[in-house]
């Protein structure tokens, strides 16, 4: 079973689904649960600011 509850404010994951890898033929088994907020991403080597939608909120429990 595995079982995924950190903090990912200083992850090196760029988006949501990047910050959960798992290994070559790795089953996972169990909940997973997760919040991600943001109001900046990288568009190439530029760092944007996300102003038409302001700040995005997402929770997930899986």
């Amino acid at each position: 079973m595995y079982f995924d509850a950190h903090d990912d404010t200083n992850a090196a994951a760029q988006t949501d689904i990047d910050g959960l890898m798992m290994e070559k033929k790795f089953f996972c088994v169990g909940p997973t649960a997760g919040y991600s907020s943001w109001k900046n991403y990288w568009e190439g080597s530029l760092k944007r600011d996300n102003g038409n939608m302001g700040r995005v909120s997402t929770t997930n429990l899986h």
